[in-house]
């Protein structure tokens, strides 16, 4: 059995403002059990109290509320716990005071008692002892899997056609670079030639015209908002790096004449990329990964940030662009689907002798285009 990597579950902790002091102490104890607390004094400044909340719930595996007779006076934590059950996040209450918790919560969850508004110290060191037995990565992670297997589903909302789809690529990326700033981002894609083949140039630039040659049907709305999900991406990349599943013979015949034309400027798009890459990620310990699959899936495409967003698109006949596209923020559904593309990473990596390089991908690339160029010779 492979060892599994310890998720740093995050725990979105709802409190009162007169409790901040034994949230902080649920904060360290959730912390010392290698979990990941977050709360709204981690919220950005400059975007929406309410709009981080839902968000921050949203992205969460488990949503704590701090019970005591502040809190029940409180609406923002009934808010949230509403937000919460809403979005089929598994709520444990942490109830701080006696006689604190509604009759109502009482039968639907299963709380956890603990006197943190205690002023006797040797009291207090005993209940945070117990929480920190209570509260172990190993329970966090019971309880996670006990929710999926419930009937609680997770919330996706769908994009239908490829300009819809690019504007929620980007809107989710940009939520998660300024509300998780430091949460791991692994970028993991699965479809065609991935976002690294759209250019970072201007949308009116040579590189996007020879992208669409012959065709009127793209426009610059598009085009810029490509642009953008190609840069936030690739700063999501450099930094933590990526596992890419990518096939370099679509042919695009859709495109008739011109499909040699096309196919020429996508592929020197994504070596351009590939070549101007660093030898690693900023991040310690993270790989750029590329694995070259010619019975790559062409209908489908899988893109995956850490465990923060799923987008995952259908197209009907390709040259129609991408659509049907469902996005999901829900951490355990992600946490499932990253497990599964990574066991078919290693399978078809298994398969391909295992050469998953970057010099590789440049090197398949550039046999590619010296054949596409003699092609396009012959023609003049």
């Amino acid at each position: 059995m492979k060892n599994e990597i310890k998720t740093r579950y995050r725990i979105f902790i709802s409190y009162s403002s007169k409790d901040k002091d034994q949230k902080d102490i649920l904060t360290k104890v959730l912390e010392n059990n290698g979990l990941c607390p977050v709360s709204n004094s981690e919220f950005s400044l400059g975007h929406g109290f309410l709009d981080q909340i839902k968000k921050f719930i949203a992205h969460s595996y488990v949503f704590m509320p701090v019970i005591s007779k502040s809190s029940n006076k409180s609406g923002w934590v009934h808010e949230e716990i509403g937000l919460a059950i809403a979005h089929n996040i598994p709520v444990l209450p942490i109830v701080i005071e006696q006689k604190s918790l509604p009759t109502d919560m009482i039968q639907e969850f299963q709380a956890i008692f603990s006197d943190l508004k205690t002023t006797n110290n040797e009291l207090l060191n005993k209940e945070i002892n117990k929480l920190t037995n209570r509260l172990t990565w190993q329970e966090i992670d019971k309880l996670i899997k006990m929710s999926e297997r419930g009937p609680r589903r997770p919330i996706y909302e769908c994009a239908y056609l490829l300009l819809g789809r690019t504007l929620m690529l980007v809107e989710y990326a940009s939520d998660i670079a300024n509300f998780f700033s430091e949460q791991p981002k692994l970028f993991r894609q699965s479809g065609g030639l991935s976002s690294f083949h759209i250019p970072d140039s201007s949308p009116d630039s040579e590189e996007f015209k020879l992208r669409y040659f012959g065709s009127n049907q793209r426009v610059d709305t598009l085009n810029q908002n490509l642009r953008e999900e190609r840069i936030i991406f690739e700063e999501f990349a450099r930094e933590w790096g990526f596992r890419i599943i990518i096939d370099l013979d679509l042919k695009f015949e859709e495109s008739g004449d011109n499909a040699l034309i096309i196919r020429n400027s996508r592929l020197n798009t994504l070596l351009k990329f590939f070549k101007g890459l660093p030898q690693s990620p900023s991040k310690p310990g993270n790989k750029f990964e590329v694995l070259i699959d010619k019975n790559l899936d062409k209908h489908r495409n899988v893109i995956l940030i850490g465990d923060l967003f799923l987008a995952e698109s259908l197209a009907g006949h390709q040259g129609q662009g991408l659509k049907q596209t469902m996005f999901t923020r829900h951490a355990a559904t992600i946490k499932k689907q990253i497990e599964l593309f990574d066991t078919r990473f290693e399978e078809l990596k298994n398969k391909r002798s295992g050469n998953i390089s970057v010099e590789r991908a440049i090197t398949e690339i550039e046999k590619r285009l010296k054949v596409i160029e003699s092609e396009l010779n012959s023609r003049k």
